[in-house]
C-alpha cells in the first residue's frame, strides 16, 4: 500500500519548489540588489513548481525481511529516514503501520523523492518491510526513487 498519485505529486512539486526558490534566491545574490533577490526566489519557486508538474513520477519498491518486532523496527527505520531527510506525517492517509519521508535523491542528492515504509507483522519477532519510492525524473534518468529505497534498504542490514 503506498501513498495516492495526486498526494505523492503534490508533496513532489512543493519540495522541488523549494529547491527552485533556493537556487533563485542564490541567482539573486549574485546578480545584486534585494529586490532581485526577492524576484529571483519567487520566480525560481513558481518555475520548478510549474516544470514538476510535467515531469512523470517514477516508482520503485522493494522489500525486507527484517528480524525485529514491528515496533523496533518502526523505531529503527524513523531513525534513518531522520537522518537522511524530513519525515513527513501521513498517518491519516494509510491505513498499515508505516513511515513516511522525503529524501534527497540522484545526482548530488538533490532531487527530492518520498520513501514510504510499510511494515507487516510475520511473527513476535520478524516484520515484513516494503519500502517504495517515487521521485521527479526528466530527460535524464537519475533513477532516484531506487537509489533511494536501495539506500533506506542498505542502511537497514
Amino acid at each position: 500500500m503506498n501513498l495516492d498519485e495526486s498526494i505523492q505529486d503534490q508533496i513532489l512539486i512543493n519540495e522541488l519548489g523549494k529547491i527552485g526558490e533556493v537556487s533563485g534566491a542564490i541567482a539573486g545574490m549574485l546578480t545584486g540588489s534585494s529586490l532581485n533577490i526577492i524576484s529571483q526566489s519567487i520566480s525560481g519557486k513558481l518555475g520548478a513548481r510549474w516544470g514538476a508538474k510535467l515531469l512523470k513520477s517514477i516508482g520503485y519498491n522493494d522489500k525486507l525481511l527484517y528480524h525485529q518486532d514491528v515496533q523496533s523496527a518502526m523505531e529503527n527505520v524513523a531513525k534513518i529516514l531522520a537522518r537522511n531527510g524530513k519525515l513527513i506525517d501521513t498517518s491519516e492517509l494509510l491505513t498499515t503501520p508505516h513511515l513516511t519521508a522525503v529524501i534527497g535523491s540522484g545526482a548530488g542528492n538533490m532531487n527530492p523523492t518520498i520513501v514510504c515504509v510499510e511494515f507487516i507483522p510475520i511473527s513476535p519477532n520478524s516484520t515484513s518491510i516494503n519500502i517504495y519510492g517515487t521521485a521527479k525524473e526528466g530527460l535524464i534518468k537519475q533513477r532516484s526513487a531506487e537509489k533511494a529505497v536501495k539506500k533506506i534498504i542498505d542502511l537497514l542490514q
